[in-house]
């Protein structure tokens, strides 16, 4: 995820190349809430490149921090936006800098296995919770390898942690997303792989949702994606993974037809095996002819944009 303009806390920048810009104290409204302010380690003149220095500001953005005032954790608000601050940053920084950075940092905060869970917490919300702006599976992914790797949690409390591992694991870019069984509203019996156009966009999606009847207008609105579906070179796949089949039914009519294939998991395969991640409905994936995964959880956006640039025959 890259930011154009930082909030980044602390007494120097990274460079005007970076764009980070220096919010030192955090204004008039953090001095009328008098919430506490963390000032991150200046990154030494003699770091140049842009991302060396990032590199540096996020290995090194916990250093001065102190895991065992447990203020942070009552004042949650100065703790998110310190978090957040340093997630900024890392759309700058090497991966590998990202993932060291995450180890070092929780492996700091066991000093108080309070804080450590409290700031757990913030990694989940910012970085895993569907709605966040910042969402980020593959950072994530490096928050879970440093918890699972800690001894600061209990093995129940691992479970969960396992479980989100796994999911993250499901259908990635690049690999062949997995198959989904569907029915029709006419009882026509399909498949994910049955399908033969070159591009498919997987649309799960819930009748009773608002944003999917937003999403579903803006996917028949949009002049990129119509143009591939008139030329035959993209099909619309929706998939309704619950139990309301009479609610779906009642839906459809609501739904474009021209170009998309409306199909229920009657089976209710897709929640039992847990095929895919639906924590939140709607969710987009782009695949191409071999269902490979173009685009995992996309928003409208980023569909659109990829869809936009795609090899047609």
């Amino acid at each position: 995820m890259k930011h154009p303009i930082l909030n980044f806390v602390g007494t120097g920048c990274l460079t005007a190349t970076l764009m980070l810009l220096v919010a030192c104290g955090g204004g008039s409204q953090t001095q009328q809430k008098k919430e506490k302010t963390y000032l991150p380690p200046t990154v030494p003149s003699m770091i140049s490149e842009p991302d060396q220095r990032a590199a540096y500001a996020v290995e090194h953005y916990w250093d001065k921090f102190d895991f065992t005032d447990r203020e942070w954790i009552a004042d949650s608000g100065a703790l998110e936006q310190t978090f957040a601050n340093y997630i900024g940053i890392m759309g700058y920084a090497p991966e590998n800098s990202v993932r060291t950075s995450f180890a070092k940092t929780f492996a700091t905060a066991a000093k108080d296995s309070a804080m450590y869970r409290r700031l757990a917490q913030v990694a989940e919300h910012y970085l895993y919770e569907p709605n966040s702006p910042m969402k980020n599976e593959a950072w994530y992914v490096a928050v879970l390898d440093a918890l699972l790797s800690d001894s600061v949690l209990t093995d129940a409390e691992k479970v969960r942690l396992q479980f989100q591992r796994q999911m993250t694991q499901r259908n990635q870019v690049g690999e062949k997303a997995a198959d989904i069984p569907f029915v029709t509203s006419n009882g026509v019996e399909g498949s994910l792989y049955g399908l033969k156009s070159p591009y498919v966009l997987l649309f799960f999606h819930d009748p009773d949702c608002g944003t999917c009847r937003d999403l579903t207008l803006m996917i028949d609105r949009s002049g990129v994606i119509q143009q591939l579906i008139a030329s035959k070179q993209l099909t619309v796949l929706t998939i309704y993974p619950d139990e309301e089949e009479q609610a779906w039914r009642n839906h459809l009519t609501q739904m474009p037809q021209l170009g998309w294939i409306h199909g229920w998991d009657q089976q209710r395969v897709l929640r039992r095996e847990h095929r895919y991640d639906l924590r939140a409905l709607p969710t987009l994936y782009l695949l191409d002819k071999g269902k490979k995964v173009l685009i995992k959880d996309g928003t409208f956006n980023i569909i659109e944009q990829a869809c936009s640039k795609l090899e047609v025959d």
